[in-house]
């Protein structure tokens, strides 16, 4: 799904559970925060295939996201750090068991973590081979294999891409009209 998408489904979210307050910064950067590291790694090696190594950029491309994206170390690991649900559960069970039941859900890591797994789940469902590891670092390899995809036409995404844009707009307009 798009990164501004999860930024209104989690703001909408977070709106919707019933405390006084919750750590706006939390959620927000929680709901873009798994995508940062793909934007960092894409420009800088999109930057350095190009321009260092002088590959065309219709190969720039593949060698970004159909090789790196699975296969190198590194970029599995960033993009996936803030992607797994594994990790995601593991760190909110840290927090709960560290910080005890009362202090808990004021939490700003705990706003922001369930914000990055509440990004997580909803990319799951709409990513049909490209999907976030689900319990990296333990497998690093098994994606759910979605069958529709928000941007892969062979996959629905002339379907999924425009009623992300409905649910984009709606979410907008709900926040405009009830901001307060």
């Amino acid at each position: 799904m798009n990164t501004p998408t999860h930024a209104l489904i989690n703001w909408t979210a977070a709106k919707a559970v019933p405390v006084e307050s919750f750590p706006t910064s939390a959620v927000l950067l929680g709901s873009v925060a798994p995508d940062i590291p793909l934007y960092f790694l894409s420009i800088g090696g999109g930057l350095y295939y190009r321009f260092v190594k002088g590959e065309p950029v219709d190969r720039v491309g593949e060698i970004l996201f159909q090789d790196l994206f699975y296969n190198d170390p590194w970029w599995v690991s960033l993009h996936n750090v803030l992607h797994s649900p594994t990790v995601l559960i593991a760190l909110l069970a840290g927090l709960y068991f560290s910080l005890g039941r009362e202090a808990f859900a004021g939490s700003w890591w705990v706003w922001f973590c369930g914000s990055c797994l509440l990004h997580t789940l909803v990319d799951i469902p709409v990513h049909h081979d490209d999907g976030p590891l689900i319990f990296w670092p333990l497998n690093r390899t098994y994606r759910f294999a979605s069958p529709v995809s928000y941007w892969d036409p062979a996959h629905y995404a002339r379907i999924v891409m425009p009623l992300e844009g409905l649910l984009a707009v709606g979410l907008a307009l709900r926040i405009w009209w009830t901001r307060s």
